[in-house]
Order: C-alpha cells, then structure tokens, then sequence
C-alpha cells in the first residue's frame, strides 16, 4: 500500500473539429436554412401586402359611401 496518495490530473477533452457546435447552427446551416426559406418569405410577405391593399381599399369604399 502506498502511504502517499498520487493525485492524477484529469485533462479536458477538446472539442473535435467535425462536431457541430452545440448552441444554434454553424454557418453553412444558416445560409442553406435562409436560402431555402427565402421563396416562401417573399410569398408570404406578397400576400401580406395584397391582404392589406384589399383591407384599405374596403375601408376606404366604406367610409367614402353614401350609406354610411
């Protein structure tokens, strides 16, 4: 039995290079994400505007009619 106790020291492992970082995405990953979701942001915010040019137009139909 060994009267003086060795204390090993533990290394810390490095990351690996090939692992993707753990918090949120790498740079490739937010392109590609971006660039496929691209199209449909422009398609989507196209309608919006359409949605919002009948919406006005109906208002402004509304309060410019006689009925009211």
């Amino acid at each position: 039995m060994n009267p003086i106790p060795v204390f090993t020291v533990r290394r810390r492992r490095r990351p690996t290079a090939h692992r993707k970082p753990r918090g949120g995405m790498s740079a490739i990953e937010l392109v590609m994400t971006t660039a496929l979701m691209f199209p449909s942001i422009v398609f989507f915010a196209f309608l919006g505007v359409r949605a919002l040019r009948v919406l006005f137009t109906l208002i402004g139909t509304m309060i410019g009619s006689p009925l009211l």
